[in-house]
């Protein structure tokens, strides 16, 4: 029986604020769905959900399952650490700057 407050697995990544490429979402999928089983005992229930102009079958899970979510999400794909200057700000990185044509030198080999 599903809630409204159940989440599938794009609303749980639209909620968290990362992102992630089709493999990438591909293994999540994988990674919660294996998870959901190996709490509950069977695999987590389906919704039909519409995409584009075909309707697919995709699992839901529960709101209290959402801590096991984040963290398999966090242990797979780990969040990039921010580097820290010595004032303890983040280091920017420099843009770079392009060149113009005729400040760009070839090598002679």
């Amino acid at each position: 029986m599903e809630h409204k407050s159940d989440l599938t697995l794009i609303a749980f990544v639209r909620e968290s604020g990362r992102r992630f490429n089709n493999k990438q979402l591909m293994v999540l999928g994988q990674l919660f769905s294996e998870a959901y089983k190996s709490k509950y005992g069977n695999p987590p229930p389906k919704i039909e959900q519409r995409e584009g102009d075909r309707i697919i079958r995709v699992n839901v899970y529960p709101p209290d399952f959402k801590e096991e979510l984040d963290t398999i999400m966090e242990d797979r794909f780990p969040r990039p650490k921010r580097r820290i200057d010595e004032e303890g700000s983040p280091k920017r990185k420099r843009k770079r700057t392009t060149r113009k044509p005729d400040q760009i030198r070839f090598r002679r080999g």
